[in-house]
């Protein structure tokens, strides 16, 4: 099985729980997911079924949707509703506070990602050397945050649509903002809506997953373009021969066998077909 599957994950699971379950279900060796979502999140998980794991630079590179809430007055250790108050602040900024300072989160800019995240610290992860109260030291990356839209403010709590590119991290930007306005905040709710072409709308319920709900992974990728081997060029390519091939004017290319057989990712470099990525399964 190659494909994604679009999980409409639940608060209070972790991802790497959601994986496990749909790999228990559908009885598959090999699942992973494409954009961890904290456990106190929802929405959008795109998991991976078989070679399909491979595509995971690919997706990286997708737009994500979030609509997140901020509850300004108070910052926790993992400035996130599951950690301990460190910070409090009476200050509690107007809408129009709010507004003015919003554009500086917004374009490609340096953010630091919090200490209790994935992030690699000297071969640790982050979370666990911040579980342990050891110092963690992290670099600011630079991340595009494409738009952010005010949907309500109501009793300290600011609810707003993120529209951003991979590595964003959306607690950062309630941090962020909130020094901006010489206060504290954290977020206390998350719900991706949308990875790439995936959006919550059509995403399955964990108890509802089958194999039905696997997407072959060459519709999950409309940029790409299609390229179809002859049978003489289906031999040269299965034994790792490079071919000559005519650009198709698309950075990435779907490459199918001649028996219309999806065999993986190509690209087309100086006249030469390359083989990026390899999706080929001789046995279904």
């Amino acid at each position: 099985m190659v494909g994604l599957i679009n999980v409409l994950k639940p608060e209070g699971m972790s991802s790497a729980q959601v994986v496990s379950r749909v790999k228990h279900m559908l009885h598959i060796n090999r699942c992973g997911h494409m954009g961890t979502l904290d456990p106190l999140a929802s929405g959008v998980l795109v998991i991976a079924c078989g070679k399909a794991c491979r595509m995971f630079d690919y997706m990286n590179d997708k737009e994500k949707v979030y609509v997140a809430e901020f509850t300004f007055g108070y910052e926790t250790d993992t400035l996130d509703r599951a950690g301990s108050v460190i910070h409090t602040s009476a200050n509690i900024p107007t809408l129009e506070d709010i507004e003015r300072a919003l554009p500086s989160q917004i374009g490609t800019i340096n953010q630091l990602p919090p200490k209790f995240s994935a992030k690699h610290v000297s071969g640790k992860r982050a979370y666990d050397l911040a579980r342990q109260n050891m110092d963690v030291t992290l670099t600011p990356n630079q991340v595009v945050i494409h738009s952010i839209d005010v949907l309500s403010y109501k009793d300290s709590v600011l609810r707003v649509k993120i529209n951003c590119g991979s590595g964003t991290y959306i607690r950062s930007i309630a941090r962020d903002l909130s020094y901006s306005l010489n206060t504290f905040a954290t977020m206390t709710k998350l719900v991706r809506t949308k990875s790439g072409i995936f959006n919550i709308d059509s995403a399955t319920k964990i108890e509802d997953i089958s194999t039905d709900c696997i997407i072959p992974v060459d519709q999950v990728f409309p940029e790409f373009g299609k390229i179809i081997l002859s049978e003489a060029e289906t031999k040269d390519v299965l034994v790792g021969k490079k071919i000559k091939y005519l650009d198709t004017g698309k950075k990435f290319n779907f490459v199918y066998t001649a028996g219309n057989k999806l065999y993986g990712v190509g690209r087309i470099d100086h006249g030469l077909l390359n083989i990026l990525t390899n999706l080929y399964e001789e046995v279904e």
